[in-house]
């Protein structure tokens, strides 16, 4: 006859000791694979007419409000987060920031935390990160 299965405390957290890590390197690595397909999306075949431009993160978008984004860093209360002066904190150097293109003559990139449009390189929030 077979035994029944315990799921004891020790058992339960080797488990999640176990899952957790493998659930991680999956995200990582399909995170990673859908940021290679963006770009290589983003790579037009010669003659092939170009991507057409990103378009800006709307005004009114209720996530830029909750994570106080200002497409102008300058005017945004920024402090010193770790070794980085607030003075040299810009979307541009985000961990979470990919460029995109231009839009007229401004750079602008997609943000992971803002998925709803494209954010201005000179931007800033509070969800900055230092850039490894």
């Amino acid at each position: 006859m077979d035994k029944p299965v315990v799921v004891n405390r020790r058992v339960f957290f080797r488990g999640v000791a176990v899952g957790v890590p493998l659930c991680s390197v999956v995200l990582a690595s399909t995170g990673a694979l859908a940021q290679t397909a963006a770009t290589d999306a983003t790579k037009a075949p010669a003659g092939a007419s170009p991507a057409p431009a990103p378009k800006l993160l709307p005004d009114n978008d209720a996530t830029a409000k909750a994570l106080g984004y200002s497409p102008d860093a300058t005017t945004a209360k920024r402090v010193k987060r770790g070794a980085v002066e607030a003075k040299d904190q810009f979307c541009s150097s985000c961990q979470m920031y990919t460029k995109a293109g231009t839009i007229g003559t401004e750079e602008v990139g997609k943000c992971l935390m803002l998925p709803s449009g494209a954010v201005k390189a000179k931007g800033w929030c509070n969800s900055w990160v230092k850039h490894v």
